[in-house]
């Protein structure tokens, strides 16, 4: 167009003419439009002139400065319907008139899926990320069965982060979630038949177990494996009779203690391995507890457990710490309640063979704070031993109020308490007949022989003055035979 101006004598418009944003449109929409096909030419080609054909008078003009229509550009915005609105009142009827093709529709539907799906994505993303840092950091504290909560609360964690999770599993001892979360992390090509491979979909989103940088999950999934086989193979020869005797259909004199015990003799002296070894070993120290063996015998084979396989403290250190406190040996208890602590902040056994260590020294002041701190973070923790520790403690301080109230927190009615046994039943009637409350012992006769049982003949004794509290408390291994 500029071309054939300037061809034709055509003079552009001055520049104060021109119009501005917002304005009527340029010359070529105005009223007499040049049609550049409407020029004639004469036989020599030459032109003849130009003929101006006329629109039609009825179209309205735009007024100057008014802003025009987004869609037609020819009329006016239609401003009744608010300062910023864009559309003319001809375009809006079309729109509101003009159905929506299903095409269009299922477009927008498709918009809207994806934005709720990439919502719902960063909201599982930002959970995932929260807990992953959370369990991070409850692992820094050492509190480690709290850090693997907050892991396996935070979906797919990755497989570095799942490295993490291994980690604490196996040193906090809980190792039974070990094989699930290697398996889901983790691909082991080396454990295919020759000439058998992995697909895309089994490899996808998971590391390969035998990289180097994978050695340390690769070792812990190794040595968990050989310690499962170990148990399984030696635990055979005992599990008969541990079944029966759990549900009762044989007592404990019933089992053939010297004729298993040979077998896991000949058994120490054909293993090879030391975790072999040590399950031996194991399995004869839980031979002799079903059997119901002196506590000495019992604590002997432990002790040859963590001889053996000092790293395997998941295997040996609870019962061991516990059997050297109830035998009076209370440095290596305490030792062991040290060794409890540092490897799971979490686990409070530590704390509470502690307690139980210095109730039996008569620190009774000390063993009830322990008792009462592992108390005040029940809701957390629901370690209920620390009820009965705490009430054996205030009894033998001579505080029977107290006794009695971490007492009735364990019989609880003999419905609803946090630990009820026989030993914590007969307790309760022991304090209960302490403080004269001959209605709450009554309820708790009326509650054993429900069950078929007798008040313990250690409570009359007590009473009848034949035995001293601390000789039941502090003295026995069992304080109501």
């Amino acid at each position: 167009m500029d071309d054939y101006k300037e061809n034709n004598g055509l003079e552009p418009v001055p520049e104060e003419e021109n119009v501005s944003a917002g304005e009527a449109p340029a010359a070529e929409e105005t009223e007499n439009t040049i049609q550049p096909e409407e020029i004639q030419e004469t036989e020599n080609g030459e032109e003849e002139g130009i003929l101006i054909t006329p629109q039609d008078d009825t179209a309205e003009e735009p007024v100057p400065g008014e802003e025009m229509c987004i869609l037609c550009g020819e009329k006016p915005a239609d401003k009744s319907f608010g300062e910023n609105y864009d559309l003319c009142a001809d375009c809006r009827k079309s729109l509101i008139k003009s159905p929506m093709r299903f095409s269009g529709f299922l477009a927008i539907l498709m918009l809207f899926v994806a934005g709720v799906w990439g919502l719902l994505f960063a909201a599982n993303q930002a959970n995932t990320l929260m807990g992953v840092l959370e369990g991070d950091e409850y692992a820094a504290e050492n509190r480690l069965y709290t850090a693997i909560s907050s892991y396996s609360a935070s979906g797919n964690i990755g497989w570095k982060t799942a490295k993490r999770m291994i980690n604490a599993y196996n040193d906090s001892g809980y190792l039974s979630g070990i094989n699930s979360t290697v398996t889901t992390y983790f691909y082991d090509a080396s454990s295919l038949e020759e000439g058998d491979t992995l697909t895309f979909a089994e490899k996808a989103g998971k590391a390969d177990l035998n990289a180097p940088w994978n050695k340390d999950v690769k070792k812990i999934y190794t040595d968990y494996n050989d310690a499962m086989a170990a148990y399984q193979k030696y635990y055979a020869f005992i599990a008969e009779y541990d079944e029966q005797l759990y549900y009762g259909s044989i007592k404990a004199e019933d089992i053939p203690y010297d004729e298993v015990n040979a077998k896991y003799e000949a058994a120490m002296n054909d293993a090879e391995a030391d975790i072999d070894r040590a399950f031996v070993r194991y399995c004869q120290y839980y031979l002799a507890y079903m059997c119901n063996k002196e506590l000495s015998v019992q604590h002997g084979y432990l002790a040859e457990v963590a001889e053996i396989a000092p790293e395997c403290g998941w295997l040996y250190l609870t019962p061991l710490t516990e059997m050297n406190v109830m035998l009076g040996n209370y440095e290596e208890a305490l030792e062991g309640c040290d060794a409890l602590e540092a490897a799971n902040a979490d686990d409070l056994y530590g704390e509470y063979y502690r307690a139980q260590a210095y109730r039996r020294q008569g620190n009774y002041t000390e063993a009830l704070e322990k008792c009462e701190d592992m108390i005040a973070d029940y809701d957390n923790s629901q370690f209920y031993y620390a009820f009965y520790e705490a009430a054996i403690t205030a009894f033998l301080m001579g505080d029977y109020d107290k006794a009695l109230e971490y007492s009735e927190a364990c019989y609880g009615g003999g419905t609803s308490g946090v630990y009820l046994n026989e030993q914590t039943v007969n307790f309760h009637a022991l304090v209960c007949k302490k403080l004269g409350d001959e209605e709450g012992y009554k309820a708790v006769v009326e509650f054993l022989k429900g069950y078929e049982m007798e008040i313990s003949p250690t409570v009359e004794q007590y009473l009848n003055g034949e035995v001293t509290a601390e000789e039941i408390f502090n003295e026995r291994e069992v304080a109501f035979e």
